[in-house]
């Protein structure tokens, strides 16, 4: 089944995991239309804990089937972005790794999107920002992942995040990639 999932126009309305329960995983709706309320309550209030929204979250993730784990991560991360964009890179993070650990599919341009949303709202981790260039690199030309990359880099320097330290490196090897000339400035 194919079904394209949206990003979220307002991230603080996503409803990413409940429309891909929807979708792929009908038997799973109620069960998640309930852990959504959750989601959804626990976000509001996640201003003044959001350590502990997090930890809730994490405990009700453990029973989840790790094809849903990128989806709910997913929507953790966007409910959270206003409340506390530091916790919501926190679980954009924990979304990657649920792909990368159960060898899920992601689909690279919804993935790049997401990635843009995440970094303009300053809610993007530094690691994450750091691995997005290699990922970049494996599945798009040299130059067209290095403006992207620059693309992301510029949508998070207009942000409030920190800046991974390995940046100037990074951005030195997707330049070289696409065969641009890098001074050592």
């Amino acid at each position: 089944m194919s079904f394209q999932i949206p990003l979220p126009t307002d991230p603080s309305a996503s409803q990413v995991y409940p429309d891909w329960v929807k979708a792929h995983d009908p038997g799973a709706e109620p069960a998640a239309l309930e852990l959504f309320g959750e989601i959804c309550e626990g976000a509001w209030a996640a201003s003044a804990k959001p350590g502990a929204f997090l930890d809730t979250m994490a405990w009700r993730a453990r029973r989840l089937p790790p094809a849903h784990l990128p989806w709910f991560w997913e929507t953790v991360a966007h409910r959270l972005i206003r409340v506390h964009p530091r916790t919501a890179a926190r679980a954009h993070t924990l979304a990657r790794k649920a792909e990368r650990e159960h060898q899920l599919p992601v689909d690279p341009d919804r993935h790049r999107a997401n990635m843009l949303l995440h970094a303009r709202s300053g809610a993007l981790g530094g690691a994450e920002l750091s691995g997005h260039q290699v990922w970049l690199a494996s599945v798009l030309e040299p130059a067209a992942a290095h403006e992207e990359y620059v693309r992301v880099l510029t949508a998070w320097s207009a942000a409030t995040g920190e800046l991974p330290a390995d940046l100037a490196t990074r951005l030195r090897a997707s330049a070289r990639a696409a065969g641009r000339e890098v001074g050592r400035g």
